[in-house]
Protein backbone atom coordinates (compact mmCIF):
# COMPACT_ATOMS: atom_id res chain seq x y z
CA UNK A 1 0.00 0.00 0.00
CA UNK A 2 1.28 3.93 -0.83
CA UNK A 3 1.45 5.70 2.06
CA UNK A 4 -1.19 8.25 1.52
CA UNK A 5 -0.33 10.95 4.72
CA UNK A 6 -4.14 12.26 5.33
CA UNK A 7 -5.75 11.07 1.41
CA UNK A 8 -7.90 7.91 1.74
CA UNK A 9 -6.92 5.62 -0.90
CA UNK A 10 -9.72 3.27 -0.28
CA UNK A 11 -7.75 0.66 0.48
CA UNK A 12 -6.73 -0.01 -3.29
CA UNK A 13 -3.24 -1.07 -4.24
CA UNK A 14 -2.01 1.58 -6.93
CA UNK A 15 1.60 -0.02 -6.87
CA UNK A 16 1.06 -1.80 -10.35
CA UNK A 17 -0.46 1.77 -12.00
CA UNK A 18 1.26 3.88 -14.14
CA UNK A 19 -1.35 6.63 -14.62
CA UNK A 20 -4.33 7.78 -13.09
CA UNK A 21 -5.21 9.80 -16.19
CA UNK A 22 -2.69 8.37 -18.38
CA UNK A 23 -3.33 10.80 -21.30
CA UNK A 24 -3.88 13.79 -19.07
CA UNK A 25 -0.80 15.14 -20.64
CA UNK A 26 -2.62 16.18 -24.28
CA UNK A 27 -6.35 16.48 -23.82
CA UNK A 28 -8.81 18.24 -21.45
CA UNK A 29 -9.99 16.20 -19.01
CA UNK A 30 -13.68 16.37 -18.19
CA UNK A 31 -15.63 16.88 -14.60
CA UNK A 32 -17.14 13.66 -15.35
CA UNK A 33 -14.11 11.72 -14.94
CA UNK A 34 -12.57 13.70 -12.04
CA UNK A 35 -15.69 12.84 -10.07
CA UNK A 36 -15.54 8.92 -10.15
CA UNK A 37 -12.06 9.51 -8.78
CA UNK A 38 -10.97 9.48 -4.54
CA UNK A 39 -9.43 12.08 -3.25
CA UNK A 40 -6.33 10.04 -3.30
CA UNK A 41 -6.05 9.63 -7.00
CA UNK A 42 -7.41 13.43 -7.39
CA UNK A 43 -4.33 14.52 -5.90
CA UNK A 44 -2.23 11.65 -7.81
CA UNK A 45 -3.65 12.66 -10.92
CA UNK A 46 -2.91 16.09 -10.40
CA UNK A 47 0.99 15.56 -10.20
CA UNK A 48 1.72 13.03 -13.05
CA UNK A 49 2.29 15.66 -15.61
CA UNK A 50 4.95 16.56 -12.89
CA UNK A 51 6.11 13.54 -12.50
CA UNK A 52 6.55 12.43 -16.21
CA UNK A 53 8.72 15.80 -16.87
CA UNK A 54 11.37 14.44 -13.47
CA UNK A 55 9.70 17.13 -10.98
CA UNK A 56 10.97 16.04 -7.64
CA UNK A 57 8.45 15.99 -5.30
CA UNK A 58 9.15 16.99 -1.31
CA UNK A 59 5.92 15.37 -0.41
CA UNK A 60 6.08 12.10 0.80
CA UNK A 61 3.17 10.67 -0.02
CA UNK A 62 3.94 11.95 -3.69
CA UNK A 63 7.49 10.29 -3.70
CA UNK A 64 6.50 7.00 -2.17
CA UNK A 65 3.85 6.88 -4.90
CA UNK A 66 5.68 8.08 -8.24
CA UNK A 67 9.12 6.09 -7.24
CA UNK A 68 6.76 2.62 -7.08
CA UNK A 69 5.96 3.23 -10.78
CA UNK A 70 7.25 1.71 -13.04
CA UNK A 71 8.22 4.61 -15.52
Amino acid sequence: KVENEGFSNDDQDYSNVDFIIPDSSYRKVTSKELKSLSSYELAVARNEIYARHGYIFKQKKMINYFSNQRW
